[in-house]
C-alpha cells in the first residue's frame, strides 16, 4: 500500500501548476459569452480558436461560470430514460436522449453532476473534440472516509494530443454548504485537466481502466484515503502518513503525521499557518490557536513536513492538516471513551 501512493504521489513532479492563469484570455471570453442553443454555444466558444485544447478550456470554462447546482433534483431525483422503435439505432437514440437532457441543463441553467459532465460532453462533440462521461464514486470529505463504493458521481475525460485529461465542471464550478441545499459560485482550477495519479485521490471510476494511471489502485485503498483538499494545488504531496484515513486513538496518544512535498513546489522553510484544525461532529471548532501551540508540534526537514499531535478531547472527529495556511489532509479521529 504505501509503494502504491509513492507510485502515484512521485509522479506529481511532471506537473507544475502555474500561480499565474494562462488561460486568462481565453476565461474573460468564455465568460462574456451568454446563453446560446448548443449549436450556437458550441460554435461561438470554439470559434477563436485552433487548437483542442483552447476550445477545451473555453468550454470549460462557460459552464463553470454559466452553470450552478440544482439541489431540487439533487434532492428530488427524476428517473428519465428512453425506448426504442425495432428498427431504431441505440446510440442514436441515447446520443439524442443525452442531447435533450443537456438542453435542459441549458435552459434551467442548473443541473446536478450527471447535468455538468452531459453539457461538457455535448458541447465537446459538437466542437469534433475526443470527450468521454465517466460515472463512479467520489470522495470529498472525512465523513465519506470507509464508506462503501457507489456510483455518487459523473466527471470527464478528453483525449488531447494523444493522452486522457481529466476534467470535473461540477467541482470547479462551486461547493455546497453542510446541508447540500445553498450553492456557493468558487471557481477551482484545480479540476480542470488534472493529471490522472492526482485525480485518482478523490474519484474512482466504475471501470478502473478509465482512471488512467499506470500504478494500480483498488477500490478498497481509495476509499480508506484521507480527504485530499484541492487547495493542496500549491503544495504538491508526494507521499503522506497515515495511508489510513481513519484513525482510532485514545486521550493522550500522540499522533504523527508525515508529509512529503515536491521540492520547490512552496518553500518548506516557511512555517506560518502549519496546524492541525480540530473539529467536533457539528463541524465547530474546538481549540483556539493558543491551546493548539500546547498541543502540537510542528517541524520541517528538507521536503518532509511532520505534525505530532496530543489527543485531549473525545469530543474531536475530525482532523484538518495546514501547510501555509491552505488545507491538505483531513483525518476522520476516534477517540475511545
Amino acid at each position: 500500500m504505501k509503494n502504491l501512493v509513492a507510485g502515484l504521489l512521485l509522479l506529481l513532479p511532471l506537473f507544475a501548476f502555474a500561480k499565474e492563469n494562462p488561460y486568462a484570455k481565453i476565461d474573460k471570453y468564455a465568460a462574456s459569452i451568454g446563453y446560446l442553443s448548443s449549436d450556437e454555444l458550441a460554435k461561438t466558444l470554439t470559434a477563436p480558436y485552433t487548437s483542442d485544447s483552447e476550445k477545451v478550456r473555453s468550454i470549460f470554462y462557460w459552464i463553470t461560470q454559466h452553470i450552478s447546482y440544482d439541489f431540487y433534483e439533487y434532492h428530488h431525483p427524476t428517473i428519465e430514460g428512453y425506448s426504442l422503435d425495432d428498427d431504431e439505432d441505440s446510440v442514436k437514440a441515447e446520443d439524442a436522449f443525452y442531447e435533450r437532457y443537456a438542453e435542459k441543463v441549458l435552459k434551467k441553467k442548473m443541473g446536478i453532476c450527471e447535468g455538468y459532465s452531459t453539457l461538457f460532453k455535448l458541447l465537446c462533440d459538437k466542437a469534433h473534440i475526443t470527450c468521454i462521461k465517466i460515472s463512479g464514486h467520489s470522495k470529498a470529505s472525512v465523513e465519506e472516509i470507509g464508506q462503501p463504493f457507489y456510483e455518487d458521481h459523473s466527471w470527464n475525460a478528453i483525449k488531447i494530443n494523444g493522452g486522457w485529461k481529466l476534467i470535473d465542471a461540477c467541482w470547479a464550478s462551486g461547493n455546497s454548504d453542510n446541508t447540500n441545499t445553498k450553492f456557493t459560485k468558487k471557481y477551482d482550477d484545480y479540476y480542470y485537466c488534472t493529471p490522472p495519479c492526482m485525480f485518482a485521490l478523490n474519484h474512482y471510476p466504475t471501470d478502473s481502466s478509465l482512471l488512467f494511471i499506470t500504478e494500480p489502485l483498488s477500490k478498497i485503498d481509495f476509499i480508506n484515503y484521507p480527504a485530499i483538499h484541492s487547495e493542496n494545488k500549491l503544495i504538491v504531496l508526494e507521499k503522506f502518513s497515515p495511508l489510513n484515513g481513519k484513525i482510532n486513538a485514545r486521550i493522550g496518544d500522540t499522533l504523527r503525521f508525515e508529509l512529503t512535498v515536491r521540492s520547490g513546489s512552496d518553500s518548506v522553510s516557511k512555517k506560518y499557518g502549519s496546524f492541525i484544525t480540530e473539529f467536533d461532529v457539528t463541524g465547530k471548532i474546538l481549540s483556539p490557536y493558543s491551546r493548539l501551540e500546547k498541543l502540537q508540534h510542528f517541524k520541517t526537514e528538507n521536503n518532509k513536513i511532520y505534525y505530532d499531535y496530543k489527543v485531549w478531547n473525545n469530543k474531536i472527529t475530525k482532523l484538518c492538516l495546514l501547510y501555509n495556511n491552505n488545507y491538505l489532509l483531513s483525518y476522520r479521529l476516534v477517540v475511545q471513551k
